[in-house]
């Protein structure tokens, strides 16, 4: 078999190694290769949500991080800025969403459990508008549980007899007689979840058993057996309500087997079938590929007069982590047996090395040391949940690693996906094949890959519009500057009938604002009809299935739990967290800049300073007596250039027209480079950056006669802090079990190659920490339990 990397390499591939091959059967393979190039170049994106819990009270927090990937390179992806997330209820009804601004692949947030909820069920689901083009669990979804503190039971247990829902699945998905085949077998109790560590055998006709197997934990086990096409076979387990039998169905006459065997470093797939079959075998072409739903790899699979083909691969030929086998009859331009196997060897992972704690008083200082060393400038994010040691509160099954390399190429539910990824021990790879072969065939619907590929819904990035203009648009319009956008003049011209405004991140209750320059370089309220996408929030449509959710039984005792109103707290934090943030933010653009940065206040431009009697206290020689802003540098980098280059909301301006009779007042800071180095010619007499602050244009600037504001239909949720409810009792058996005692979404590791960060100090000997995140292309996925009643330092 040979490696290739490109379509055109496969197809020259298979004309040079099988030139035997009809002309009809090389149409088919090209057929194959390109429907497969159209539908695997596509970008796909793939969304994990970490959670800090999944059992909440009335009045808690819900916190999560968001990681969005792009699904083939299982790296962040830096195009996606538009995520969803919704909560539904238990008849699926949307009861929250909002949209959240994702920043290099990752964003954080916050869901309030307000009087919205009642008691009982609900799914966290986050996705992209681009998402809704594929019906493949790119998506996140997963369930939690609110909590009613005023009842005395929240589950009354349940005692009705269990039923068992048994599947049956061959591998490759043929069971054909006279030929050894493997079975993958997955018991089920009536919560969906798998009957552990229960013996089963299977019996013919005459109750004589043929074969036995031992499901796992999550039910699973694999056996193997050669059937008979007449003979009568059942599958027995042995409950402790009794005996479970089911009657094993769709033994084929005549067909393949495909099977996979690991071979350490390598990997061996047989193709075996019986006399029956061989004999319509003769003229029949095969081939075999190999893909992951995005690459895809080829062999000829010809019988002749073998009754068995074994090939072998390399692991390093093999697609890092999930790869499918599926074996195409090039006559009927049709797939017919497909095998899932999974290759570890490529996955790179982090792990903590060391985690020291010392208790400073009310808090705990962590410090987490990593096993790699990680480099700064490079993409990373870190999210820890912080629980009680002996929380029940903390039930998923999904963790980074499972989102993104398993769970959106299987079908059906996994059960505790993130045990594949809790070590590469043996039994862990076994289990995990195991399970691959309960699965059957992958989320890829061979129907879909050869259709033609339509997208309509559009890949979004932030919010656009179409401002269509009624009447004349004289000198062009100015929009205002937004949190997360600058100020932008849009110039049409006399045939233009519209402007379009693209990448706009409004947040909250922010408003479109845009005013029409005329001649005279004042501004006007515009007549414009606005139209903007997306406009709320897209329906969601893809296939899904139930994911069940144990449930919790226990009796909750009211008077222990309450929280103590922390809003006056809240309020004094917020203050100075601002105040801290109003600092770094000013010493950080200070230490970025060439020259010098002045930032203005209320107080600074109280006594109406204008622009010219700034820039003239600077160096420079500046006025606006003759009606237009002159502004000249007396000692220009460059002779023949004496006006600097004027940046004003990252907008450069050709004249200083929109700059007469400019008002202090708006002005967040100016930056002045006298130097002007990476500015060309412009910028040799210096530049002037002016940044306006939107808040105080609002409240100074514009009347009322001069602007017109447009409310945007959708806008993003600005980022929420987490706040941990303050219990009055930390020794309670509620806080014990569903506490929370810190949510951390968004650390980093620092120039020492640590993680440091704080959590209350609750006065117990321990905590456990849940860490999911990805720094540069290494994931961590781990718990830890950490001693919290080190003395001080």
């Amino acid at each position: 078999m040979k490696k290739t990397t490109s379509v055109k390499q496969i197809i020259l591939f298979l004309f040079i190694t099988f030139p035997l091959l009809s002309i009809e059967s090389q149409i088919n393979k090209k057929k194959i290769l390109k429907k497969y190039d159209e539908f695997g170049v596509t970008t796909r994106e793939v969304v994990y949500i970490h959670m800090n819990k999944s059992v909440f009270f009335k009045n808690e927090i819900l916190g999560f991080s968001a990681y969005v990937f792009d699904k083939s390179k299982k790296e962040p992806i830096s195009i996606t800025k538009n995520l969803y997330c919704t909560i539904t209820n238990d008849k699926n009804e949307v009861i929250k969403g909002k949209l959240v601004k994702v920043e290099d692949g990752f964003t954080n947030n916050i869901f309030k459990i307000d009087t919205t909820f009642t008691p009982g069920k609900y799914k966290f689901k986050a996705y992209t508008n681009w998402m809704l083009n594929f019906n493949e669990r790119n998506f996140y979804e997963h369930p939690f549980v609110v909590i009613n503190s005023d009842t005395k039971k929240v589950v009354k247990k349940e005692t009705s007899k269990n039923s068992y829902n048994v599947q049956i699945t061959p591998e490759g998905g043929h069971l054909v007689s006279k030929i050894n085949n493997v079975l993958g077998i997955i018991v089920k109790d009536k919560e969906g979840f798998g009957l552990a560590n229960i013996k089963g055998k299977i019996v013919d006709s005459k109750n004589k058993s043929i074969a036995e197997f031992t499901l796992n934990k999550f039910g699973i086990a694999r056996t193997s057996f050669t059937p008979l096409f007449n003979e009568k076979y059942n599958l027995v387990l042995n409950t402790k309500e009794g005996e479970v039998i089911k009657h094993i169905k769709g033994i084929e006459n005549k067909g393949i087997v495909l099977s996979v065997a690991d071979l350490r470093d390598k990997v061996g797939i047989s193709f075996k079938i019986n006399s029956e079959t061989k004999r319509i075998l003769k003229k029949k072409k095969y081939i075999l590929a190999i893909h992951n739903g995005h690459q895809l790899k080829t062999s000829n699979v010809d019988f002749k007069d073998e009754m068995e083909i074994l090939k072998t691969i390399n692991y390093k030929e093999l697609y890092s982590g999930i790869n499918i086998f599926t074996l195409f009859d090039l006559e009927k331009n049709i797939p017919i047996s497909e095998r899932l196997f999974f290759n570890s060897s490529a996955i790179s992972k982090i792990k903590t090395e060391n985690i020291e704690t010392s208790v400073r008083g009310d808090s705990i200082l962590v410090k987490m040391r990593l096993n790699k060393n990680i480099t700064q400038n490079q993409l990373q994010n870190i999210s820890v949940s912080v629980l009680p040691s002996t929380t029940d509160s903390y039930r998923f099954n999904s963790n980074i690693l499972s989102k993104l390399y398993l769970e959106p190429y299987l079908k059906g539910f996994i059960q505790d996906a993130s045990y594949y990824f809790s070590n590469e021990s043996f039994k862990t790879k076994y289990d995990l094949d195991n399970l691959l072969i309960t699965q059957g065939w992958s989320s890829y619907n061979w129907g879909d890959i050869f259709k033609p590929q339509t997208y309509p819904n559009k890949f979004e990035q932030g919010i656009n519009l179409v401002a269509n203009i009624n009447g004349e648009s004289s000198e062009g319009f100015l929009a205002y500057p937004l949190k997360n956008n600058n100020t932008q003049i849009f110039k049409p011209t006399e045939n233009d009938k519209a402007f379009i405004h693209t990448e706009l991140f409004p947040e909250d209750n922010e408003t479109y604002r845009v005013s029409i320059l005329n001649k005279r370089n004042n501004t006007d309220k515009p007549s414009l009809y606005i139209q903007f996408y997306p406009t709320k929030i897209p329906r969601f449509s893809i296939d899904s299935y139930e994911i069940p959710y144990k449930k919790n039984y226990f009796d909750i005792d009211n008077s222990e739990l309450s929280f103590i109103n922390f809003d006056n707290a809240i309020m004094l934090n917020e203050i100075k967290i601002k105040s801290n943030k109003s600092e770094d933010r000013q010493k950080k653009i200070r230490n970025n800049s060439r020259g010098t940065v002045d930032f203005f206040t209320d107080d600074d431009t109280k006594g109406g300073n204008t622009l010219a009697s700034y820039l003239t206290g600077r160096g420079f020689r500046a006025n606006d007596y003759s009606g237009k802003l002159v502004i000249v540098n007396p000692n220009p980098n460059t002779p023949n250039n004496t006006i600097p280059l004027v940046i004003l909301d990252n907008v450069p301006l050709s004249d200083f027209s929109f700059l007469q009779n400019f008002k202090m007042n708006i002005v967040d800071y100016i930056e002045i480079d006298k130097v002007g180095i990476g500015y060309g010619i412009r910028g040799g007499a210096g530049v002037i950056k002016i940044v306006t602050d939107p808040v105080k244009r609002m409240k100074y600037r514009y009347t009322k006669n001069e602007i017109a504001s447009y409310k945007f239909p959708l806008t993003f949720n600005s980022p929420k802090k987490y706040y941990t409810p303050i219990y009055r009792n930390y020794d309670s058996k509620i806080f014990k079990k569903f506490g929370a005692i810190a949510w951390l979404p968004n650390l980093k590791v620092n120039e020492n190659g640590y993680i440091i960060f704080k959590i209350l100090n609750t006065n117990t000997n321990s905590s456990k920490l849940f860490i999911e995140g990805v720094l540069n292309n290494n994931f961590i996925s781990e718990t830890q339990i950490i001693n919290t009643t080190n003395e001080v330092e």
